[in-house]
């Protein structure tokens, strides 16, 4: 699960995150085709690998006032619900779940977009 992806990370020149070929089972788990998990998966680009243990300088009662939802996908294989849910909490956010796999947004587009124009209409 949550540690599988993080196997799957591989470092290039200690700068850089890639994932290797075993993270698209964990990012698109739920595509229709193998076709369609290869060409999203070739598409990924390396992150700066700084970003992920750099401090974000803010200050917390900025975001406070702002209002986040924190988009759940209850079929992640790489990150499971639970780490979801926490993150959810921990930013403060009002969770929201969709059925659909780590990257729902492009197997199930429909039904993502659906739900973010049900909350945009609430919030207006």
């Amino acid at each position: 699960m949550f540690t599988d992806l993080a196997n799957t990370q591989r470092l290039l020149q200690g700068q850089q995150l890639w994932l290797g070929e075993e993270a698209k089972e964990l990012f698109y788990s739920d595509f229709p085709s193998e076709e369609m998990k290869q060409q999203y998966f070739d598409a990924l680009q390396p992150q700066a690998y700084s970003a992920f243990g750099t401090a974000v300088d803010f200050i917390p009662a900025d975001v406070t006032t702002i209002p986040k939802t924190y988009i759940v996908c209850d079929d992640d294989a790489g990150l499971p619900p639970q780490v979801q849910a926490h993150f959810a909490a921990a930013s403060g956010s009002t969770e929201v779940h969709v059925a659909g796999g780590h990257s729902a947004f492009a197997s199930r587009p429909n039904e993502v977009a659906d739900l973010l124009v049900g909350l945009a209409e609430k919030k207006s």
